[in-house]
């Protein structure tokens, strides 16, 4: 992820302004979100967040019916110093509601440092949005803390929950956060069973492609289907981008069963949690 990040004109000033020594704005953005949150320790990530948000000065958050998207902050003034106020969608899960505040927590950063443009009529700039998710896995998955648990877990389903749970974030998040961090190489993905007894998948948490991916080997996520067990081993996936290049990779896997689709964790790293099936011996594809 940190490869195909590129500033913008805000991000280079941002850092050129708040940062001490570096010019980094990953780096600036991540030191900036763990003082932040070393100023307010607190048992929950409710808590917490109530306690920065007035520390940055966001003087109230809303929840507002039919917003069109997670969150966004809102300036009461023209400076600073005047405070901002937070509007939130009330329908998002508690957890995401939660990442949704610390990432807007983190735009006060840049009015703060780079006020000239943002006080003033501009559009998103994707830079910052990508730091300001930076910022907010920093506040809510603080780096030391969450190594240290990470390396004493295997890579699988159970300790990802475990600890989306114990941080109070989704599994996409704490996914998200732990590649970040280069504790796990692994890839969330869900399907869903089609009509013609085949899965498709929907997504691929922190990765980005074109790629159709389906199952080599179908009765696997057929088993974990039917049966509702926890399935797990090596095979393969195949898939096609809209270019027509076919790809095939293969993999460990931890896969269940959830409501009305699949979950997978997939990467080399990936191992079976104590509660998932023996390792399913599978012919690897030629």
């Amino acid at each position: 992820m940190a490869s195909s990040f590129e500033d913008s004109e805000l991000t280079r000033l941002f850092a050129r302004r708040a940062g001490s020594g570096t010019k980094r704005s990953r780096t600036v953005i991540t030191s900036l979100a763990s003082k932040l949150r070393r100023t307010a320790r607190c048992g929950t990530a409710a808590d917490l967040l109530e306690k920065l948000r007035q520390k940055r000065g966001v003087a109230e958050v809303v929840y507002l019916d039919n917003l069109r998207c997670d969150g966004f902050l809102e300036p009461r003034g023209r400076s600073f110093s005047d405070g901002f106020r937070v509007f939130i969608n009330p329908s998002l899960p508690a957890v995401r509601r939660n990442f949704t505040l610390a990432h807007e927590l983190c735009h006060t950063f840049f009015y703060e440092y780079v006020p000239e443009i943002k006080f003033t009529p501009h559009e998103t700039d994707r830079s910052e949005e990508s730091l300001c998710n930076l910022g907010a896995g920093e506040i809510l998955m603080p780096s030391a803390a969450l190594t240290r648990r990470a390396k004493a877990l295997p890579t699988c389903l159970r300790s990802l929950e475990e600890l989306a749970v114990l941080y109070e974030v989704s599994t996409d998040a704490m996914l998200t956060r732990l590649r970040v961090l280069k504790l796990w190489g692994a890839e969330l993905s869900y399907w869903t069973l089609l009509m013609n007894g085949r899965f498709a998948v929907e997504r691929v948490t922190a990765v980005r492609n074109n790629i159709e991916w389906r199952w080599v080997e179908e009765n696997i996520p057929a088993k974990a289907w039917e049966t509702g067990q926890t399935l797990s081993g090596i095979t393969a996936i195949e898939g096609k981008d809209h270019a027509g290049r076919r790809y095939v990779r293969e993999l460990s896997f931890e896969m269940q069963r959830r409501s009305n689709r699949l979950v997978v964790l997939w990467g080399p790293s990936v191992k079976p949690s104590s509660s998932s099936l023996p390792l399913l011996t599978m012919k690897r594809p030629s």
